[in-house]
Formats: C-alpha cells, structure tokens, sequence
C-alpha cells in the first residue's frame, strides 16, 4: 500500500537520481568540449568557472556577466580585484556588462 511517506521517499529518489544524471551528462560535455561559456557571473557561475578553470586547464573558459560586478555590487573593490586576480590566474575570460546572449556553436 503505497501511503503519502512512500510517494515522497519515491519523488525524492527520482528527484536525486535526474539530478545525479544531470551532473554525469555535464561532465561528460564538459570534457569532451574545447570552449566552455558559463552564463552568470554571480556567486555560482564564479565558483563554476574557476572549477572548471582548475580542473581542465586546456580549456578555454570564459564567464559572461549582465553586472558590472561579478558577484554583486555589495562588494568592495579590494574584494573584486582580487576575485579578478583569481580568475586571471586561471586564465578564465570576463565578459561583463553583457545583458543580451545569443550562443552560437559550430562542431
């Protein structure tokens, strides 16, 4: 008898398994491409960019930010030079002030 407990542990696992095939098809086009474009310059693309950064050194990555800040205008210069130093050191492109995208690959 399936009660209410049974169809959230069901969804939970469903959820965590899609999630965990997300991540695994991610990998996958992340080692397999040659550029890689993260979209958001805030706290998450940050972080995603200079791991991929640190963990694909071969790899062109570049970060595309709408701001003129990445992470956030609340920070302080100090803190955005050394968020920069740290991207430079990675070598991982900056692109900010770019509100409109559009993405075109070609194989």
């Amino acid at each position: 008898m399936n009660t209410p407990i049974h169809d959230i542990r069901f969804h939970l696992l469903a959820s965590r398994l899609r999630v965990q095939c997300e991540l695994i098809f991610g990998y996958f086009q992340i080692k397999e491409a040659h550029r890689i474009v993260v979209v958001g310059g805030g706290a998450t693309g940050t972080e995603l960019a200079v791991e991929i950064a640190v963990e694909y050194p071969d790899k062109e990555v570049t970060l595309i930010h709408s701001g003129e800040h990445l992470i956030g205008p609340g920070f302080t210069e100090n803190f955005q030079s050394r968020l920069r130093s740290i991207l430079d050191r990675y070598w991982v492109r900056c692109k900010l002030g770019k509100p409109g995208l559009i993405l075109i690959t070609r194989t």
